[in-house]
């Protein structure tokens, strides 16, 4: 395993797996119930085939979010149309949940907002067992097990929302912080990258990929390259962002002066 030690004044750059597990501003009945378009076995998929599937996704990632960002305001104001107009391809898939389903997952949901995680757990246990094409049930049992300090079976349930439903981008985000935190910064990359194949325009992701390369693999045109779309996409132009495009542009600067 590769060392993921970092100077103290960088720290403050890591992709913390709180933020992964942050509420998403969308759609409760979408973004929760992902779902497959077949009853595929989930038990537990070799976790070699996903690296391969993300790596295969990754390499499909549109043009669109390769092309460097402007920095013109009605250059950015295009190139953001351009992104959001790109497909959603988990959010495209127009899933249709029972209404009890949804009461059934809101309400292990607002048990584990309010402490009970163990209440949640089982509820959500029962759930995936009754319904397992749904795939945002399984991505909540991940995020319980990363609480629980269960990596591993976060990392497991993660693979199985994917082997479900292969455009839930939540799963390859969060599947990639875990990679990054255990040192595996190629499926990380893979990861990130398989998630951006499946909605171009998940600021979050360009975010935790623009990390990595800054922090972790060293590339850091293409950390500024994410960081920008980052910054485009964010509702919250984040002053932090700001001050690392600034960093990283003059680390770039200072080593083609070199």
């Amino acid at each position: 395993m590769k060392s993921t030690n970092l100077p103290h004044t960088l720290w403050n750059r890591i992709p913390c797996l709180l933020l992964v597990l942050r509420t998403i501003p969308l759609c409760l009945s979408l973004v929760v119930f992902g779902c497959a378009t077949s009853n595929e076995n989930i038990a537990k998929v070799p976790e070699k085939r996903l690296v391969a599937q993300a790596q295969k996704k990754a390499e499909a990632i549109p043009t669109e979010i390769v092309a460097q960002t402007g920095t013109a305001t009605d250059k950015n104001l295009d190139q953001r149309q351009r992104l959001r107009a790109l497909p959603n391809k988990y959010l495209s898939q127009n899933i249709v949940v029972q209404p009890e389903i949804k009461r059934a997952v809101k309400s292990a949901l607002t048990a584990k907002a309010n402490g009970d995680v163990e209440g949640a757990r089982a509820s959500l246990e029962q759930l995936a067992i009754n319904h397992p094409t749904l795939s945002g049930i399984k991505l909540h049992l991940g995020d319980i097990a990363i609480i629980a300090g269960q990596l591993d079976k976060a990392k497991d349930y993660y693979q199985q929302v994917i082997s479900v439903n292969s455009d839930n981008y939540f799963a390859y985000n969060r599947l990639g912080s875990l990679y990054r935190q255990q040192g595996s910064f190629a499926q990380a990359k893979a990861n990130y990258q398989a998630a951006l194949t499946s909605w171009p325009a998940f600021a979050e992701a360009h975010l935790n990929l623009a990390i990595l390369f800054d922090l972790y693999i060293g590339d850091k045109a293409s950390a500024l390259h994410h960081y920008k779309i980052y910054q485009l996409l964010s509702e919250n132009n984040q002053r932090r962002v700001k001050g690392w495009i600034v960093d990283v542009s003059a680390q770039l600067q200072r080593a083609n002066s070199d």
